[in-house]
């Protein structure tokens, strides 16, 4: 699948000066300079790594182009760190809803 213009920008944008995650930018840069806002600059890292395959990361510091393996594990370690937090919070609303007698909600 051939990329549009705003994904080849993102694209080109990380690799020429983005390169590892030492090198990520803030995302209102990133989307500043690609031309669209930081949600749109979300929904496009989602997509391009889901559908293009291309290794996009993306930290407190910024989006980047991960350089390798370690910085792609990273990312991997990240996501998981975030569901298990997620996890943890679901579990305590659950709790709420079965504590204030609403089970018929499940």
């Amino acid at each position: 699948m051939k990329l549009t213009d705003v994904e080849f920008d993102f694209s080109q944008l990380l690799v020429v000066e983005c390169y590892g995650i030492e090198n990520a930018m803030r995302s209102d840069r990133v989307a500043y300079r690609v031309g669209i806002t930081t949600r749109e600059l979300r929904l496009l890292k989602r997509h391009m790594v889901l559908i293009h395959h291309k290794p996009i990361g993306s930290t407190v510091a910024g989006y980047f182009w991960a350089a390798n393996n370690h910085e792609l594990m990273k990312m991997i370690k990240s996501y998981e760190t975030r569901i298990m937090k997620y996890s943890v919070m679901m579990k305590a609303y659950r709790g709420m809803i079965i504590n204030k007698g609403q089970e018929e909600m499940f």
